[in-house]
C-alpha cells in the first residue's frame, strides 16, 4: 500500500485549534510580528549610506515605472547590502511613505543565482513628474 499523505505532528489542524481554543489568527499575528521584528533588526543593522541609496533607488524607479520589483531598484547600483533581506526594510519604508503598494502579483526573477524565485510586484503611487 502506498501512502500519499501522512500527518506532520508539528503541523496544526483545525481540530487541534478547536481542542485547545487557540485561534488560527493568533498564529498569523505571531508570524507577522516575527516578520516585522526581523525587518526592524535588519534595518537597524544596515549600513546607513547603503540604506539611504536603496530608498532613493526605489523612489526613482517608482517615479518612472507604473509597476516595479526589488530587482528594478537593485539594478540602479551595484553595491550589495551586507544582508540581502535589507531590501525588505527598504520596500517597507517606501510603502509606509505612500510611494508604492502591492499589486498582489509575484513575478519570477531572471537571475540565475535566484533560481527563478518569485518576487513581489509593486504598483507605483507616484509615477510621473520630475525626479530630484
Amino acid at each position: 500500500m502506498t501512502v500519499f499523505y501522512t500527518h506532520d505532528p508539528d503541523q496544526h489542524t483545525l481540530d487541534d485549534w478547536a481542542a485547545t481554543g487557540t485561534d488560527p489568527a493568533d498564529d498569523q499575528r505571531e508570524a507577522q510580528e516575527a516578520r516585522d521584528n526581523a525587518i526592524d533588526r535588519v534595518e537597524r543593522n544596515a549600513d546607513q549610506d547603503w540604506y539611504d541609496q536603496a530608498v532613493l533607488a526605489v523612489y526613482r524607479v517608482a517615479r518612472v515605472e507604473s509597476v516595479l520589483t526589488s530587482l528594478d531598484a537593485q539594478a540602479l547600483f551595484s553595491e550589495r547590502p551586507r544582508e540581502p533581506r535589507a531590501w525588505g526594510a527598504v520596500f517597507r519604508h517606501a510603502r509606509a511613505a505612500g510611494w508604492i503598494e502591492p499589486t498582489g502579483r509575484y513575478v519570477s526573477t531572471t537571475r540565475s543565482r535566484s533560481h527563478c524565485r518569485p518576487v513581489r510586484e509593486w504598483a507605483s503611487r507616484i509615477q510621473g513628474g520630475e525626479l530630484p
